[in-house]
């Protein structure tokens, strides 16, 4: 390699970290100048279209990130960290179909990957497939038995089964390891709530709430607490406030209904 060569490789890589940098630190905009400027130097850049994918999807703009890995996995087809990506994206919107078929293809090319074997046992949870998931839950725990996101989805799974109290035990020994895992708290409230823990639940998402004011389950499973406690007056307030941040939703608008109704004739 010339001595030309090296520095233009140095100047590529310390601007490629910059915006990686800017990108994980939420400074999505510098982070897009970066990846478009590298972009219009080397449109086959397949590193700078992967992120670019990336981050279009942290911003709101799935497709449009979907399109860019794609294209990043065109030029690129056996990099399994793309294809990974993708899947889980695809897993994201639940396009389930598209997410199996990337995730294992991921899982071909590198069979120790666990992020995808995790989101192919997730893909499957999904699917209703609960047996097919276990075994891949099983395969990542047998690798890392504190894989907290495989942990909470084997409790989703329990849960789905009817086994409240196997599940809750899994969220709890996750959220002894990571005390702050959204979905293991949120799921505990659940789990709770299943096993007619009404104060746990409420407890566990008001504090949720608290840190993440825009989960709109979180409002509608407190609505659903506090109906099983008949306090009418709180569980409309967060039905209201689950309906203000999803509008649309039809379970959550007859949820309301039926809260006034609960309200009107106690």
């Amino acid at each position: 390699m010339s001595v030309e060569n090296a520095i233009q490789d140095k100047a590529y890589y310390e601007r490629f970290m910059v915006a990686t940098a800017h990108q994980k630190a939420g400074r999505l905009q510098e982070a897009r100048d970066i990846y478009r400027a590298l972009l219009d130097e080397n449109p086959d850049n397949a590193n700078a279209l992967h992120l670019l994918g990336m981050l279009c999807h942290q911003a709101g703009n799935t497709e449009m990130g979907i399109s860019f890995i794609q294209k990043a996995i065109e030029l690129n087809p056996d990099f399994p960290l793309f294809l990974n990506n993708l899947g889980h994206i695809q897993l994201s919107i639940d396009q389930l179909d598209s997410a199996e078929t990337t995730l294992l293809r991921a899982t071909q090319l590198d069979t120790d990957m666990l992020a995808s074997l995790y989101g192919l046992a997730e893909c499957y949870r999904r699917k209703g497939k609960f047996q097919k998931a276990a075994n891949f839950v099983e395969y990542v725990l047998e690798r890392d038995p504190q894989h907290v996101d495989a942990l909470v989805c084997l409790g989703q799974i329990h849960m789905q089964n009817s086994s409240a109290k196997k599940a809750l035990e899994l969220f709890e020994m996750v959220l002894s390891i990571n005390p702050d895992h959204i979905y293991a708290r949120f799921h505990a409230a659940r789990t709770h709530y299943a096993l007619a823990q009404y104060d746990k639940s409420i407890a566990i998402l008001q504090s949720l709430l608290q840190q993440h004011p825009d989960y709109v389950a979180c409002y509608n499973n407190l609505g659903n607490a506090y109906m099983a406690k008949h306090q009418y007056k709180d569980a409309k307030t967060a039905y209201q406030n689950a309906i203000r941040l999803n509008p649309r939703d039809a379970n959550m608008q007859y949820n309301l209904a039926v809260a006034i109704s609960a309200l009107k004739y106690s």
